[in-house]
């Protein structure tokens, strides 16, 4: 199947009533300063009808924003009902991989990836940098703790 690009206006788009993926309100944050500071570096995925078949979260958030048009990508001819399907939910589900940890423990700054939409619970941390503070051994110093994956310290 063929698509091509095209620009839409984000009153024209259609919810997909039948979406199965539900919206987060962190992961709606996260999408919402990944958009304002980078905008909308890949395009929503449409039926030839304009139903919105991935990207949801970033309509609304265009919405929100009061952006009036957005690539999206169209089919060369509409999708049927399963095909629909079938694409909403592989768009959804089928990542070709996982997060290499150790990379992002030893490459990247852990307050970035914190800030970037990771959580703390995603390293298996219970990590809290305002608490950090008020961690005093029965030695009056700062407890030091470190990560059993990544070797990470705070």
């Amino acid at each position: 199947m063929n698509w091509r690009l095209k620009k839409i206006k984000v009153s024209e788009l259609k919810e997909w009533a039948k979406n199965p993926r539900n919206l987060t309100e962190k992961g709606m944050k996260d999408l919402k300063k990944s958009i304002e500071k980078f905008g909308i570096a890949e395009p929503l995925v449409v039926n030839s009808d304009l139903t919105v078949c991935g990207g949801h979260g970033r309509k609304k958030i265009l919405e929100e924003l009061g952006i009036k048009e957005v690539d999206c990508y169209l089919p060369e001819k509409k999708l049927t009902d399963k095909q629909f399907e079938e694409l909403n939910v592989r768009l959804n589900k089928n990542i070709g991989g996982e997060w290499n940890f150790d990379l992002l423990a030893n490459e990247f700054n852990f307050e970035d990836l914190l800030n970037w939409g990771f959580e703390e619970k995603d390293f298996n941390l219970d990590y809290n940098p305002v608490n950090k503070e008020k961690e005093i051994g029965e030695d009056g110093l700062k407890t030091e703790h470190e990560c059993p994956q990544c070797g990470y310290k705070w």
